[in-house]
């Protein structure tokens, strides 16, 4: 499923690349190419800028800067 599909379905907005395939979801310490990770507070945004997730779902109250 590409991002931008993702995206679609959750009503959301894509910063970067909407045509990344994602193929599995992890933890962000855990994420590597082509999986899709979740970061729901600020006090996640450190490790969710050290991940290697190809996409980040973020909560609308959290920035993020350089992530789809």
């Amino acid at each position: 499923m590409k991002i931008r599909e993702i995206a679609e379905f959750l009503k959301g907005e894509v910063s970067g690349d909407p045509e990344v395939e994602i193929y599995g979801f992890s933890s962000l310490e855990d994420a590597k190419k082509g999986d899709i990770s979740f970061v729901a507070e600020g006090k996640y945004v450190k490790l969710a800028e050290k991940s290697e997730a190809a996409c980040l779902i973020v909560s609308p109250d959290v920035e993020i800067e350089g992530k789809n």
